[in-house]
């Protein structure tokens, strides 16, 4: 063994228990969290290499016991700490930094590299010897170059921005990492916008029985992927299947029922009402994402209310189930409680961008907020095959009248017709748009069979010379840092 005896404090390793801190991730299976990971393969080197004495991991702490406790769960995202404290070990970083803390454990403080280990050594480490350090991760760009992006792409007949909802929940993405690698793996390319949705983890999802179901693990995992991707020249986009906070959707989904007619529509948004609290709580895994974007100044595109002139969400101008249609002030009145909440409550006005995408099959207007309250214009527009513009009642016009930046906010095949759907047709419906004088500055994909990744003809689709993919935009941001 390569000690003949460990002490961390004055208090011998064997004394000490394994304790993993995330217990209530939720995102991925236990034995894949990376603190659950890292104490098991430490227990398991404490017995074969360390000390040769068993180190268990305990499934619970216990007051007057000494433990090495593992946490991957801080916001602090770019930072990592390893300390002896109060009789315990605390190996603790975001969800990257884990690993360079555990890294740090291992070879500085006790010295296991392949090159520096040797037989029988005594050690004993105290606080003087903590370590802490942290990863570099910049965000290439602010607000104003987004949104000149967006400008810049929307007026260019020959270029479009590429996009698509990250993978997860069939109906919530959430897997930034493994729909880039995805994206990689069968395109060869990735995009530059990803898209994802934390609607689902609400206290409201009749499936979570009063649970908020996003952990500080969940959070941080996602906060340092969004970081990554930014770093890379990624830009992330969040859109929200808010659960209902009346859970009265007969099929149980958290996403459809309705608010119950206007009058409990303008009790919910009247700020001090029993509604409007329920409504910051089924927002709240949202805003607790979008508050770690603030802490390191990354803008985000939101997209709020989509498809709101439809009948098919709770939160559509026209109701199901019984429910009574919203009048257009209602509906107005609606977005603009969620700009208050977003942009002034939590102080995200200098990172969002709104983006309007009502569906394209309805009067489009009918629900616009004001040009006050929208940044880029689009639409929710699912295709038949080998699709012709116009090919529904409303087409761009509306939105081309607004001057701003248009996009396909969700685009793609209707479900039931995507194996007859292909990348080129796609292009083809693109560059049929801007021929009728149109302007598309991006296009975003749906996620699994309806996305980029699992296209046919996707890498053709990525290829081609249209698309601004993920090492566009990194060369763009680059270009910008240099000319400064």
């Amino acid at each position: 063994m390569i000690f003949k005896k460990l002490t961390f404090g004055g208090i011998d390793s064997s004394e000490f228990k394994l304790y993993a801190d995330d217990k209530m991730a939720t995102l991925m299976a236990w034995e894949s969290i990376k603190s659950q990971k890292y104490a098991e393969t430490l227990s398991k080197l404490f017995e074969e290499k360390l000390t040769g004495a068993a180190m268990p991991v305990a499934e619970e702490m216990k007051d007057g016991e000494h433990y090495i406790i593992l946490s991957a769960h801080s916001m602090d995202v770019t930072e990592y700490t390893v300390k002896i404290e109060n009789g315990n070990v605390y190996i603790t970083g975001g969800y990257l930094t884990i690993d360079n803390a555990y890294k740090a454990f291992l070879e500085e403080m006790l010295g296991v590299a392949e090159d520096c280990a040797c037989e029988g050594r005594e050690l004993d480490l105290t606080a003087a010897d903590n370590k802490s350090g942290s990863i570099e991760l910049r965000v290439p760009y602010n607000k104003a170059q987004l949104m000149k992006l967006f400008e810049d792409v929307n007026e260019m007949d020959n270029k479009v921005l590429t996009g698509t909802h990250t993978f997860g929940d069939k109906t919530n993405g959430f897997e930034i990492t493994h729909t880039r690698l995805n994206m990689e793996k069968n395109t060869g390319k990735c995009c530059c916008i990803l898209e994802i949705d934390l609607g689902r983890f609400s206290k409201y999802n009749p499936r979570h029985a009063g649970e908020d179901t996003l952990s500080e693990y969940d959070v941080s995992r996602l906060v340092s992927e969004t970081y990554s991707f930014v770093n890379d020249g990624g830009i992330i986009s969040v859109n929200v299947h808010m659960a209902n906070p009346l859970m009265n959707a007969p099929d149980g989904s958290w996403f459809r029922g309705n608010i119950g007619g206007n009058k409990t529509a303008l009790e919910m948004f009247t700020e001090g009402t029993e509604l409007y609290g329920k409504l910051l709580e089924t927002l709240d895994p949202t805003i607790r994402y979008l508050r770690g974007l603030k802490k390191y100044n990354i803008p985000f595109m939101f997209r709020p209310l989509h498809e709101i002139n439809g009948d098919w969400f709770w939160w559509c101008y026209r109701q199901r189930d019984g429910g009574e249609n919203l009048e257009q002030s209602t509906i107005v009145k609606f977005w603009h409680t969620l700009y208050d909440i977003l942009n002034v409550k939590n102080d995200l006005q200098d990172l969002s961008l709104w983006v309007y995408s009502p569906s394209p099959m309805f009067d489009n207007l009918h629900c616009y907020p004001g040009d006050d309250y929208v940044d880029i214009m689009g639409m929710d527009w699912y295709l038949s095959p080998n699709p012709k513009y116009p090919d529904v009642p409303h087409p761009y016009g509306w939105a081309h009248s607004r001057n701003k930046p248009m996009c396909l906010a969700e685009t793609g095949a209707v479900e039931n017709l995507r194996n007859q759907f292909d990348g080129m047709q796609l292009l083809a419906f693109i560059k049929d748009i801007i021929a009728h004088g149109q302007k598309i500055c991006y296009f975003s994909t749906w996620t699994y069979n309806g996305s980029i990744a699992f296209m046919k003809m996707n890498k053709e689709l990525m290829e081609d010379d249209m698309m601004m993919n993920l090492d566009d935009l990194a060369e763009r941001w680059a270009r910008e840092s240099a000319n400064k």
